[in-house]
């Protein structure tokens, strides 16, 4: 089953912050090139949802990795809602993952 993928504004703003942060460090093309492999492993899910793990923090939520990011998402019937990318040292932010119990 395909599933249409949907960006919380959440995921929005970590994937603008993260293409800023990562340009002032490494350039503007590996900056690209990372946020491509980011979008292409979210691109992945459409078909293969249940591809990432369940989160042990009481929500129906999952996640998958690239490198050191972590992508969390929700599995919505037809849809599947990114709700954050962050770096996997960063703790999920706990009022973030409650919104979705």
């Amino acid at each position: 089953m395909s599933h249409k993928i949907v960006y919380s504004e959440q995921a929005k703003q970590d994937l603008e912050q993260l293409t800023y942060d990562l340009t002032l460090f490494v350039g503007m093309t590996k900056a690209l090139q990372f946020i491509q492999k980011i979008l292409h492993k979210i691109s992945l899910l459409e078909d293969f949802a249940e591809m990432g793990r369940m989160r042990d923090d009481g929500t129906e939520t999952r996640e998958i990795f690239v490198e050191k990011y972590r992508i969390v998402y929700l599995i919505q019937q037809n849809q599947l809602l990114i709700v954050t990318v962050l770096h996997s040292r960063m703790l999920y932010p706990r009022e973030l993952a409650e919104n979705y119990n």
